[in-house]
């Protein structure tokens, strides 16, 4: 008989990867700079505008992963599930906030 706990282990372990390797690494985030400010102020402005954007989408990610959870996809969002097109809409509009708040705090995209 098979474990039927195993596929939805594998897909909370892929979400989880996903949500992890998200956090570390944002493949279109900029480089900021703003007269006056130097490079420890500038960690510090993007650390906060993370934080917010963490705390603006958290809802959503949340329902990306009650979705995730009671899919019955077998392939989920790593081979291209129903998961994937939430999934990428929040971390489009978590990419736009962190981005708007850096704007907001008087930053400009580096050149």
């Amino acid at each position: 008989m098979k474990d039927p706990s195993i596929p939805l282990l594998a897909r909370l372990a892929v979400l989880l990867f996903m949500a992890l390797v998200s956090a570390c690494t944002s493949l279109d985030e900029h480089s900021w700079v703003k007269p006056g400010a130097d490079e420890a102020k500038s960690s510090t402005d993007l650390a906060a505008c993370r934080e917010y954007a963490r705390s603006e989408v958290k809802t959503q990610s949340d329902i990306d992963q009650d979705i995730s959870a009671s899919s019955s996809d077998p392939y989920g969002p790593a081979m291209g599930g129903a998961t994937d097109f939430s999934t990428v809409s929040t971390e489009q509009r978590y990419r736009s906030i962190v981005n708007q708040c850096m704007l907001d705090l008087g930053y400009q995209v580096a050149r």
